[in-house]
């Protein structure tokens, strides 16, 4: 679904201000230019990609407006289990929302770059690193 950037406001707007309940897709009513999608992760200045980790302890998750924002933007619906973390949209919610991509205070969001294209997130109570072939230190045979 295309959304231009008035409308992109008002909705995270309404969300963060607890506005309106969470309506159905069918009653958006998003008219008028649209935005351009994200870009791919993939294409940021160094060559690299862009990963969403959590820092803290506790759990991945969205707040409520980014939940809505990433399924306005992909006209997907969120689910937390499924999303590959270099997902350009999630990636897009995070970079616009800041810190109100949090679900709580056991929630912080954060962008990595890694150069490459293959990465691991590697966990310990809910806070995440990601590991990248070039990150581990190897052992090697002679």
């Amino acid at each position: 679904m295309k959304i231009n950037h008035a409308q992109l406001r008002r909705i995270i707007k309404e969300v963060i201000d607890d506005g309106p309940p969470v309506r159905s897709p069918a009653q958006w009513n998003l008219k008028g230019p649209a935005i351009p999608p994200a870009p791919p992760a993939r294409h940021m200045k160094s060559g690299g990609n862009k990963v969403v980790i959590n820092r803290k302890y506790g759990v991945f998750a969205l707040s409520r407006a980014g939940i809505l924002l990433y399924e306005k933007l992909s006209d997907r619906t969120f689910d937390e289990f499924e999303v590959k973390r270099h997902d350009p949209f999630l990636i897009q919610v995070v970079e616009q929302l800041g810190t109100k991509a949090n679900a709580d205070e056991y929630t912080d969001l954060d962008i990595v770059n890694i150069t490459g294209n293959k990465y691991k997130i590697d966990e310990y109570d809910g806070a995440e690193k990601v590991i990248t072939p070039e990150s581990i230190k190897w052992v090697v045979i002679r």
